[in-house]
């Protein structure tokens, strides 16, 4: 989805000059397109007409926030609007330059699955955004490949005989994911060229805590090739949030994929090979929302509980209890 360059400058005028390190005033505040604003849409105004940068530069918490006002302005009209549609809108509007701070480039990130609540810059209920370093997130996308070589490399040595597999599915995804999207294209849809609809997924993830020790991953039966680019997406939002609350929870838990429809995620626990439930994929899930708009971390967590053979870890801040 491209970012009408003239709605984008609607939003916020000429907040160009509120946002660049060192230049003063702040925003016109023209609003939607028809003339008309919403309330967040004001108050945003509202936000960059007090920021008047007439004494010293922009600080990084005030380029945070200008950015984010920005962010949930486009989020407002389009919720499911991507990252990397927001950093083009953005530059499109205030300049590429306008995203560095101290020699950093700084990207628009989702932050977390809490949604908001109702402050100057965002209405409440909306995804939560963040700004950070682009550097930090080159290097996760670094520590995601090195995650996955030891995997490679026990194959390799340990188990050739799973290569053929191996290198059959992530041709044969690459092949399904090119001529969808072909597909779209030709039906007049924008489409990168790194889309990902199609793609080579492990069922139990690598961060799994079963892949701890033998780095096992690839073995054919715990690899398959999604073609429901939707209720992946579901999936990864949902073992972000699992994996790591799961490390003060005994970290005896994974997820796997329902084989039969591709949709539907099964919570296994490890040490007894025992599945506890079956998680439902929610119809309505769109690509860019939280899986915690449709499900709830506390349900998931007493379902757990209630099921669970081992000693399941519960901490908060006040307590830890171990159900026995």
């Amino acid at each position: 989805m491209a970012i009408d360059k003239a709605i984008a400058k609607a939003i916020l005028g000429n907040g160009k000059r509120a946002v660049k390190n060192g230049v003063k005033n702040g925003i016109n505040g023209n609003g939607f397109k028809n003339g008309a604003k919403s309330p967040l849409q004001e108050s945003v105004d509202d936000h960059f007409k007090k920021l008047k940068y007439n004494q010293s530069p922009i600080g990084r918490k005030g380029q945070s926030k200008n950015m984010k006002a920005f962010g949930y302005s486009l989020r407002e009209k389009d919720p499911l609007i991507t990252n990397k549609e927001m950093n083009e809108a953005w530059d499109a509007t205030m300049g590429y330059e306008s995203r560095f701070y101290d020699g950093e480039e700084y990207t628009f990130q989702p932050a977390g699955t809490t949604l908001t609540k109702e402050t100057d810059i965002s209405k409440e209920g909306m995804r939560p955004l963040m700004t950070k370093r682009k550097s930090l997130k080159d290097a996760g996308k670094r520590n995601v490949n090195n995650n996955r070589k030891p995997h490679y490399t026990y194959m390799k040595e340990q188990h050739p005989e799973w290569l053929e597999d191996y290198t059959a599915k992530n041709a044969r995804a690459k092949m399904l994911n090119k001529q969808e999207i072909e597909r779209r294209r030709a039906q007049g849809e924008k489409v990168s060229d790194k889309a990902q609809f199609v793609m080579f997924e492990h069922d139990v993830a690598i961060r799994s805590p079963r892949w701890a020790t033998v780095k096992g991953a690839n073995i054919p039966s715990n690899t398959f090739v999604n073609t429901n680019y939707r209720a992946r997406t579901f999936k990864d939002s949902l073992e972000s949030w699992f994996y790591t609350k799961m490390k003060t929870r005994g970290n005896n838990f994974e997820l796997k994929t329902n084989r039969k429809n591709q949709k539907d995620i099964e919570v296994w626990e490890i040490s007894t090979n025992k599945l506890l439930f079956t998680i439902p994929f929610p119809e309505q899930f769109e690509v860019g929302e939280s899986f915690a708009f449709y499900l709830s971390k506390d349900d998931i967590l007493k379902r757990m509980r209630k099921s669970s053979t081992d000693p399941f870890v519960v901490t908060c801040k006040y307590f830890i209890s171990v159900k026995t």
